[in-house]
């Protein structure tokens, strides 16, 4: 009897080492340029940006990350607007940080920034967001934000033109990810 119990003893050991508990990462599966995202946020001076938009304008897989770009489409109840152009990541515990790397004009009172998140397991909203200073960027006053998924984008609210990411994903595929899916959606 103490055979057998040791030998269940030690497959059970075996799978529970397998199994580990932690969390387990998983490619991404969630298409963020699917609609349009309408953003709620509030800087540090207590300005709101409600009415502000996310626009995901291009996903590809990266191992089990997506790296993303688009632009969020600013105005605040201070008078300030504008476009913001950007890069980042999705990684696979949905966590999502974004780095702005240009203001469409016209735009007044607007400057670059580096946001974090998380998307939810449904993919439709974005919570917990914050955003700040781009390390060697402008000064920029933090704020939080977060995001709801409209499938469909206003058809009267024109989206600009999203300048080139600057070779950002062409130095990427020099890296190995010539085999990169690309999911691209254009409006």
């Amino acid at each position: 009897m103490t055979v057998k119990f040791a030998k269940f003893a030690s497959l059970f050991s075996l799978t529970l080492a397998t199994l580990n508990f932690a969390s387990p990462a998983f490619a991404v599966s969630i298409n963020l340029t699917e609609g349009l995202w309408n953003v709620f946020a509030t800087d540090d001076r207590g300005n709101t940006w409600d009415g502000t938009t996310l626009l995901f304008t291009s996903q590809i897989d990266n191992g089990d990350n997506a790296l993303v770009e688009g632009i969020f489409k600013w105005r605040s109840n201070a008078g300030e607007f504008g476009t913001e152009a950007f890069v980042g990541t999705l990684f696979s515990d949905l966590s999502l940080e974004l780095t702005g790397n240009e203001i469409l004009q016209p735009s007044q009172g607007i400057v670059t920034a580096q946001y974090t998140a998380i998307v939810t397991n449904d993919g439709e909203q974005i919570i917990e967001g914050e955003w700040g200073r781009i390390p060697g960027g402008s000064n920029v006053i933090p704020g939080s934000w977060s995001a709801i998924r409209e499938i469909e984008p206003d058809p009267t609210e024109p989206i600009p033109n999203v300048p080139e990411p600057n070779n950002f994903f062409g130095l990427l595929a020099l890296g190995g990810l010539g085999l990169v899916k690309k999911l691209h959606k254009q409006l």
